[in-house]
């Protein structure tokens, strides 16, 4: 059925654009505002929000290493901060723009690109942590207004519309603060309010303590390997003999670092290594086609999840990616890819890695890569896999042994497949599995948690 709107032109002017999505939310939102003109509030409002501003706006230097957690637009995931995106600031670069720093119970959102991502700056954070101006900021009068509610708020399909066709700019999305500022936010009663915040504080612990546990068993599981032996560094110089470099076939610098060579050889001092293909096999997604895309806010009640390698963070897949697709591709495709594999970025944001949970019925891109061991020939299951890529020591520095760029996208081809592990008696393999399924387990709680409070906002913005 065709809809039609009709729009003065003093709107036109007004508004400063011509987005006919944006006349149909403004109509809509405004008979919602109408009906409850007392609940009400603008982000300006300053006995409700007394600070709202945005990140740095000059030009600073960013680091691979260092102490100042840097966000960007694609750290904010479904409420909560990805930290295993490590991107770090200049610190003197940090300290010419310290008002800049976030500060405990901050709600962030994203103002350019990506508009509408949303997380609450917490606890689980250790480092000292800035933003660009890509990211605003909002504190909270918690008298009037909890910063947990507002997130929830910032979730509903209300406010992620309210974002996204707010959004001007030539290119990307662009929200101003003078545009965020005029925001409507519902501030229902306390013990509404309370109910949300509850409900985060208890995802809030559940990531926090899934973070904690995984620290926890990668140091147990460090130490037990190399019993705190390892005194090699990644080498920034050394040499190569043409004669290897023929051999490899690679003119990747790093392929050659004797770094990874080293810890392997200490490694098999102690344990026997096996490449990951002799145990298992890996499956890679499909590309479906940009035309095929669905944004969150236009897709059908039963599309699919498009996940991409932008949405692996902290150990675990987006729930609510950029993209979603029709359930026909999903069905068509007919992806093998199962709960308790493992997927891992094989091109582009190399190295990001997750365990498929439960609760993730996705469709996968062709530069994720799905790995499974097989069990039927080994003890080792996909947990312990896990587990040993997550090891800088053993992981990372094979990811970045064996990426090289193509065009100029980074990849590792079909050399992931050659990474090595090394295999440990069966004892201690159901030891430290077991660890991190338990682990996986916290994750499944809070993603539980984090879809209830989707449902529940949105029914009550629906009935408003």
């Amino acid at each position: 059925m065709t809809k039609t709107l009709n729009i003065n032109i003093i709107d036109i002017k007004k508004e400063n654009r011509f987005n006919p999505k944006f006349f149909y939310f403004l109509l809509e939102k405004n008979k919602i505002i109408a009906r409850n003109i007392n609940s009400f509030v603008s982000i300006g409002d300053k006995s409700y929000f007394p600070l709202v501003s945005d990140g740095i706006h000059s030009k600073v230097s960013i680091e691979t290493y260092g102490n100042i957690r840097y966000l960007y637009t694609h750290s904010l995931k479904e409420g909560f901060i990805d930290i295993t995106d490590t991107i770090y600031l200049n610190a003197n670069d940090f300290y010419k723009n310290s008002s800049k720093r976030i500060q405990q119970d901050w709600v962030l959102l994203s103002v350019v690109g990506s508009l509408g991502n949303v997380a609450i700056f917490t606890d689980y954070i250790k480092e000292i942590t800035s933003l660009p101006r890509n990211i605003a900021y909002i504190e909270t009068n918690r008298s009037k207004i909890y910063p947990e509610y507002l997130l929830s708020f910032f979730l509903s399909d209300f406010a992620k519309k309210q974002a996204v066709y707010s959004g001007g700019g030539n290119i990307q999305g662009l929200i101003s603060l003078n545009k965020l500022k005029k925001f409507n936010v519902y501030i229902p009663e306390f013990n509404i309010q309370i109910q949300y915040q509850q409900k985060i504080k208890e995802a809030q612990a559940l990531q926090k303590q899934f973070i904690e546990q995984i620290n926890d068993i990668k140091k147990e599981f460090k130490n037990f390997l190399f019993k705190n032996t390892i005194e090699s560094s990644f080498k920034k110089n050394f040499e190569v003999s043409i004669k290897e470099i023929k051999k490899g076939n690679l003119y990747t610098p790093a392929f050659y670092n004797p770094y990874s060579d080293e810890i392997l050889n200490e490694l098999e001092k102690h344990f026997k290594t096996v490449e990951l293909c002799s145990i298992g096999s890996f499956e890679k997604g499909d590309e479906i086609g940009s035309d095929n895309y669905y944004e969150y806010i236009e897709k059908p009640i039963d599309a699919i999840p498009f996940i991409r390698t932008s949405d692996i963070y902290n150990y675990e897949i987006d729930s609510y990616p950029s993209y979603y697709a029709d359930k026909s591709i999903y069905n068509n495709l007919k992806q093998d890819f199962r709960t308790g594999d493992i997927i891992i970025n094989n091109d582009g944001k190399i190295g990001y890695f997750s365990i498929i949970t439960k609760e993730d019925n996705n469709i996968y891109q062709s530069h994720i890569k799905r790995y499974r061991v097989n069990t039927d020939i080994t003890y080792i299951d996909n947990y312990y896999v896990f587990l040993c890529l997550l090891l800088k020591e053993i992981g990372e520095v094979q990811f970045k042994k064996n990426t090289v760029v193509q065009s100029t996208i980074p990849t590792l081809s079909n050399r992931i497949e050659k990474i090595k592990i090394p295999l440990i008696d069966e004892k201690h393999v159901k030891y430290f599995s077991q660890k991190i399924e338990n682990s996986f387990k916290l994750l499944e709680q809070k993603k539980i948690i984090m879809k209830n409070v989707r449902i529940e906002i949105n029914k009550l913005l629906q009935n408003l």
